[in-house]
């Protein structure tokens, strides 16, 4: 017959954003903050309990996982500048430029909030309780495989994805991009290559040459 009291910042990790009332009927395990026979009164703390148990979780992540471990995490949510995978007791943050191999992506075309996505541990920082995972680093490199889907002499459709004084780079495929040169843009002299194709714009090229492993290819248009 002993109530004890609760205050809201206590109940949960998220402190005063918490509706008390989620918690009527259930049972859990309390701290002991405060105790005073004679006002009757008993302070305790769930919080403080939950983010042991949580802290004890992060250690175990910490001393269980490498850099390179492939993992199976959740979107926790998405942002204009990547998405948040929650890994268990830790939540880490892939990169725009870590969510796929392909240029200029949103991260809403590559995840759903609440799938289920494998990503590769690139980065790890206990110090400062932060993981960086990345989705595309569990496919392999597009480059890796560049000679065997391109050959000199094949035709491609891409989209200029930049345009600059000595010429135009073209996405071929997901990771793949190729330069036009200025001379190979046109038969007809031209002063900028801005006077044929512009960012954005679709465009069918030829494959001039490949070079893996300086993950290079040059494009005629």
């Amino acid at each position: 017959n002993l109530e004890g009291f609760i205050p809201i910042s206590h109940l949960a990790e998220e402190g005063r954003g918490v509706n008390p009332g989620k918690f009527v009927g259930e049972v859990f395990d309390v701290k002991l903050l405060e105790k005073d026979r004679r006002k009757r009164r008993l302070v305790l703390s769930r919080r403080m309990l939950v983010e042991e148990a949580v802290e004890e979780q992060r250690n175990k992540f910490y001393t269980t996982v490498s850099e390179g471990d492939i993992l199976e995490g959740r979107v926790s949510s998405i942002t204009s500048f990547g998405a948040f995978i929650n890994l268990g007791p830790i939540d880490g943050l892939v990169h725009i430029s870590e969510l796929s191999w392909k240029r200029n992506v949103k991260p809403k075309e590559v995840v759903k909030k609440g799938e289920t996505v494998k990503v590769k541990v690139i980065g790890i920082e206990q110090e400062n309780n932060r993981v960086s995972p990345s989705i595309k680093q569990t496919q392999p490199d597009p480059w890796s495989i560049v000679e065997e889907n391109w050959k000199i002499g094949d035709k491609a459709s891409g989209v200029v994805t930049n345009v600059t004084d000595f010429g135009a780079f073209v996405e071929v495929g997901p990771g793949i991009e190729g330069l036009i040169h200025i001379g190979d843009l046109s038969w007809a002299r031209i002063k900028h290559p801005r006077d044929v194709l512009k960012k954005g714009q679709n465009v069918e090229v030829v494959v001039l040459d490949v070079d893996a492993e300086k993950k290079r290819m040059s494009l005629g248009y």
